[in-house]
């Protein structure tokens, strides 16, 4: 970007809600927790958005754009459980008090618009949550897709599952925990069109038929 004659007028750089870390599981962050959690993911994503940030140096506005888990029936999370669940095999992951923010696909989209041409959003820089506005804990991600699949949730998946399923960033990600609020999006008047965890997934497994 420094070399550019013509600098864009913002960068939106992709980050995730694993700033936080997910060792918390009382604290629910939002954009004004400035320090980053411990672990990988935390790590990973604090030189990740330090390296983007030195566009602002340039004059560019520059956001970075820190996703929760995104519910996709085509990739991620939700698409790696959807089969299982459909089975009846599905369960909560560890003790199911964990935290468990989320964002549906559909909304994914729609903030990185309404970021890039709202009126109101051309003010917003920095770190940006991009999350329902109504995080769960396990035991409620698990009980809504026993709803929406009209399966049976009682079988815990074992930790070694969950490792093996999602990886050891999965693994970190989904028995730590952690709660957060997309406070920057909601100030600025963005609407979540899938704030609830069962609309959101019901949206996705309508998608697969």
């Amino acid at each position: 970007i420094s070399k550019l004659k013509k600098k864009p007028k913002v960068l939106l750089s992709s980050s995730a809600v694993g700033f936080y870390g997910y060792q918390d599981a009382e604290t629910v962050f939002d954009e004004s927790s400035t320090d980053s959690g411990s672990g990988f993911l935390a790590g990973l994503c604090e030189q990740w958005e330090s390296e983007a940030l030195r566009a602002q140096s340039l004059g560019v506005r520059t956001v970075c754009l820190r996703f929760a888990p995104i519910f996709s029936s085509k990739a991620g999370i939700l698409a790696k459980l959807l089969p299982i669940f459909g089975l009846g095999v599905g369960g909560k992951l560890g003790s199911g008090s964990q935290g468990f923010s989320w964002v549906g696909i559909a909304d994914v989209v729609r903030a990185i618009d309404f970021l890039l041409t709202d009126e109101k959003a051309q003010a917003i820089k920095g770190p940006v949550n991009v999350c329902s506005p109504n995080p769960v804990n396990n035991d409620q991600f698990t009980a809504a897709m026993g709803r929406v699949l009209s399966r049976p949730v009682i079988l815990p998946v074992p930790e070694i599952a969950a490792k093996a399923i999602f990886g050891e960033m999965g693994q970190e990600m989904l028995l730590g925990g952690q709660k957060v609020l997309p406070s920057k999006l909601t100030a600025a008047g963005f609407q979540f069109e899938y704030a609830d965890i069962d609309s959101a997934i019901a949206r996705e497994v309508s998608k697969k038929k």
